[in-house]
């Protein structure tokens, strides 16, 4: 059975790149014939991808759709001439522009399958058109894969519960954590890992870092990434006065990052299930979360992390902070409990599986059909 990926090229390896990626690996593995099809936004300039030199280092097949515009008469159209060449039994997309032009170009061609890896409900309202234009996109879909069921939840309601399937990501633990110690390092890091951008909230970790050492706290904190809300963090950062003790590091891969923090802390306002989360559990790191969207599928409150309320309030955040870095015994047993968590219950195997059920009962109702 071949299935087609269809995503966006913007450059960086998030984590809805890293997931698809890790999905065609395992499907590949399991017999599946596996291409990733990549829109390359011309407009963007990019200068070399982390996407594409990651699909080509996995050995998947690849073609590059060039298009010059955000919406493009092109894209329809290559799609239309990639279909027949390529043969896929089943098209996948990731991301509303992928989504979008599938829906147009190819409805009712073959089955169609899209994956939701998190909508963050930004106060943009050019991403609440695509968005609204994605949710109108869905039913031409088969079937719309989601993460947590938060989302399962808010879909189902949107788009009909027939189309919408809940399959969390399996993570490759092994992969992740290769040539890495799980072993803490000294002292106490508090880390945040991700874009620098609206809906991570990383003012709420700056305040909670604040208030933390003016009890008396001791910790470094780091956070990494890029992302248009540098310049404003910075200046928060200073006029904190925690220049000297929070470093904004940039892009570091995840290896790196996670060999330097205690804890990741993640404080956003909106997420799904970030592999971020399950790379800190897969190097045996507790994890501080609000309590949003699919983190508490991933987070237990008091197991192998603390959950508090997305309240705009550092105060709950500082106190459970204070708690781990008092306790370092709590800390690693919070890290062990959540690599447990994953190996039960985020398994590759269960992933590739559930993905490989859902395209054959959605081929065999079309052919049948």
């Amino acid at each position: 059975m071949k299935i087609a990926f269809l995503l966006q090229d913007t450059g960086r390896l998030y984590g809805a790149e890293r997931a698809t990626l890790d999905l065609a690996r395992g499907l590949a593995s399991a017999g599946m014939s596996c291409a990733v099809w990549l829109i390359e936004e011309t407009r963007l300039g990019l200068q070399g991808s982390d996407v594409k030199a990651a699909v080509q280092a996995a050995g998947l097949p690849y073609v590059g759709l060039p298009v010059h515009s955000a919406f493009s008469r092109d894209l329809l159209r290559l799609l239309r001439e990639r279909v027949p060449e390529d043969q896929p039994e089943v098209v996948h997309t990731i991301g509303p522009k992928a989504t979008v032009h599938v829906a147009w170009a190819l409805k009712g061609r073959l089955p169609l399958v899209s994956t939701v890896h998190g909508w963050l409900f930004r106060p943009d309202i050019k991403e609440r058109f695509y968005e609204w234009l994605e949710l109108r996109a869905f039913r031409q879909f088969d079937r719309v894969i989601t993460l947590s069921r938060h989302y399962e939840q808010w879909l189902a309601g949107r788009v009909g519960g027939r189309r919408v399937v809940r399959l969390p990501s399996g993570f490759d633990i092994d992969r992740a954590t290769a040539g890495g110690s799980a072993s803490a390092p000294a002292g106490m890091t508090f880390g945040m890992l991700g874009r620098l951008s609206w809906e991570k909230h990383h003012e709420l970790f700056f305040r909670a870092a604040r208030r933390f050492l003016n009890q008396g706290g001791a910790a470094k904190f780091l956070v990494a990434g890029e992302g248009m809300e540098r310049a404003r963090l910075e200046r928060l950062r200073a006029a904190l006065d925690l220049d000297k003790v929070v470093e904004m590091a940039g892009y570091l891969p995840s290896p790196e990052f996670f060999r330097r923090v205690n804890v990741l802390v993640q404080c956003s306002r909106m997420e799904n299930l970030p592999y971020s989360m399950m790379e800190a559990m897969a190097w045996q790191r507790p994890v501080i979360a609000t309590r949003v969207g699919g983190l508490p599928d991933l987070v237990e409150d008091g197991v192998n992390g603390f959950l508090v309320e997305p309240e705009d309030d550092e105060t709950a955040l500082a106190e459970r902070m204070s708690r781990l870095a008092k306790d370092r015994e709590l800390a690693v047993r919070m890290g062990q409990a959540g690599r447990t968590k994953l190996e039960k219950e985020f398994t590759p195997a269960s992933c590739i599986q559930g993905h490989v059920q859902l395209y054959r009962e959605i081929a065999n109702a079309v052919n049948s059909g």
